[in-house]
């Protein structure tokens, strides 16, 4: 068998074990949220093979823009290669497979009191789990014609044929926003309880034929990664107007001690 026959073999069970109930769906969202900037296809890969994982990248980013070396023996995590215009595999490396000096560790945003408290007023919100469920709303909604539209092809070949469509785009809209405000609060820091919809993900087993798990899970990738994209953008944003703040005080501090001595 060759080994991307494999990996796809891996990839369609993969893809029914996540879906068969609502916790395996939650477990796999916990793990995506680590690892966001990935696909959802690739995040199936790597959850498949390498559950632990937390900071993925091919030989190249590592070495070349990160600076740090692959460990001798390590094993690699297959998955599809996103950028090829036919299927075939590429090779990516947890940090754990990785050593270097302490200094290229990347550091990944996390959220604390007074860093949430700036982002809320920038966000102009009065919680980050109620900024999530607006802009998890507005970027759903935004794809509801094209779900719609999607399913309409789509239903025909699932268990879900013959149903209302109007209410099947209901439902699966709904799962789709549970999914990505769990996917975007779970990175965030934010606890399941202060989540908006206390039934999340009731129904959600109902979109486990293989087509329906791909389109929901490509849309929850997708748009979790746009949310999770603004919060790090925002929060860098914030840490960079603190730096220049801090520079511009101990510049003037400087300076006033460099006239003091000279003077002197």
């Amino acid at each position: 068998m060759s080994r991307l026959t494999e990996i796809k073999e891996i990839y369609d069970y993969i893809l029914k074990e996540i879906m068969q109930d609502e916790q395996s769906w939650k477990d796999f969202l916990t793990f995506h949220a680590k690892i966001y900037k990935h696909s959802f296809n690739n995040a199936v890969l790597i959850y498949a093979q390498r559950p632990e994982a937390t900071l993925v990248a091919d030989m190249e980013v590592w070495n070349r823009r990160i600076g740090r070396w692959i460990n001798r023996g390590a094993k690699s995590i297959a998955v599809f290669d996103d950028q090829s215009a036919y299927l075939k595999l590429k090779y990516l490396f947890d940090i754990e497979d990785t050593h270097g000096q302490p200094h290229t560790i990347p550091k990944v945003w996390q959220l604390y009191a007074a860093l949430e408290s700036q982002l809320l007023e920038s966000f102009k919100a009065n919680t980050l789990s109620e900024w999530i469920t607006q802009r998890t709303h507005e970027l759903v909604l935004a794809y509801a014609t094209d779900i719609q539209q999607g399913l309409e092809k789509e239903l025909p070949k699932t268990k879900l044929s013959g149903l209302p469509l109007e209410g099947v785009t209901r439902q699966f809209i709904q799962s789709l926003m549970d999914s990505v405000e769990y996917m975007t609060a779970i990175r965030s820091g934010i606890e399941e309880h202060k989540l908006s919809n206390i039934k999340a993900f009731s129904t959600v087993t109902d979109f486990d034929s293989k087509v329906l798990t791909l389109r929901l899970g490509y849309l929850t990738s997708t748009i979790s990664e746009q949310i999770l994209r603004e919060i790090e953008r925002e929060i860098k944003t914030i840490k960079e107007k603190r730096s220049v703040n801090v520079n511009e005080t101990h510049g003037t501090q400087l300076s006033g001690s460099t006239r003091d001595l000279s003077s002197s």
